[in-house]
């Protein structure tokens, strides 16, 4: 996260223009204010082929934001991942939304007795591991999931885990009710395996081009708490 932060403030005019766009867009401001579970697709739309895209700039900057207001969050970079291990997969995102729950809370694993360590390895079992630690959680908690570069992760060698662990996140975001899951996945320019699973989201196609203000400024602090002040709402609408 703090690599793509870095990388966003030292982004071209038109990269800003890009993540400006989007910030700005009725469909992000939409999942962000929708007090129940939502599920947010971005497609980039950008010429770029390196790991981190404007669209990794956006997702750093979000989860700044939700960092500053406490608010319970996983974040991953696919392309990131994939720079430094090239074994690297869909199974491994579902792990670290695993470890960045449990960095956050204490969970009762008892349940987890008489398990087999090597089928837990599985994905479908990390998903269903991830679905019983947030039904531990307290009712109304609301948790972020903020997944970046899925394409990396549609190539043919990853593409049978990330089908299994895609259509599992996207059922566990549609079917939670006791807690609030905001997924958001983003893809540098179009996301093609994850996208054919995106039957009750929420889809946003950035431009080619965005004609932006070209102040070559991207996410202010003002932005950031505008953002985090969005969020705090939703969660105080839930709980009332």
């Amino acid at each position: 996260m703090r690599i793509c932060f870095a990388n966003g403030q030292v982004a071209t005019v038109a990269e800003k223009d890009r993540v400006n766009f989007v910030l700005k867009s009725p469909q992000l401001l939409g999942w962000l204010m929708e007090p129940t579970s939502s599920a947010l697709l971005i497609n980039g739309h950008s010429d770029t082929t390196a790991f981190i895209s404007p669209m990794s700039h956006l997702c750093a900057f979000l989860a700044e934001s939700l960092k500053t207001q406490r608010t319970p969050s996983g974040v991953f970079f696919c392309g990131l991942r994939c720079s430094t291990d090239s074994s690297s997969g869909a199974r491994d995102l579902v792990k670290s939304l695993i470890a960045q729950l449990m960095s956050r809370f204490e969970f009762d694993f008892s349940f987890l007795q008489g398990k087999k360590p090597r089928k837990l390895r599985k994905p479908g079992k990390l998903c269903w591991l991830l679905r019983e630690l947030l039904e531990m959680l307290p009712e109304g908690t609301l948790v972020f999931w903020i997944v970046d570069g899925v394409p990396w992760f549609e190539n043919r060698d990853r593409i049978s885990d990330t089908r299994c662990v895609f259509a599992e996140l996207l059922r566990i975001t549609r079917e939670s009710k006791r807690v609030i899951v905001k997924l958001l996945v983003t893809s540098a320019y179009r996301s093609c395996e994850v996208a054919n699973l995106w039957e009750h989201g929420t889809v946003l196609d950035v431009p080619t081009f965005v004609d932006g203000e070209r102040q070559d400024t991207l996410v202010t602090c003002a932005t950031l708490n505008d953002v985090g002040r969005t969020v705090l709402g939703v969660t105080q609408a839930h709980c009332n």
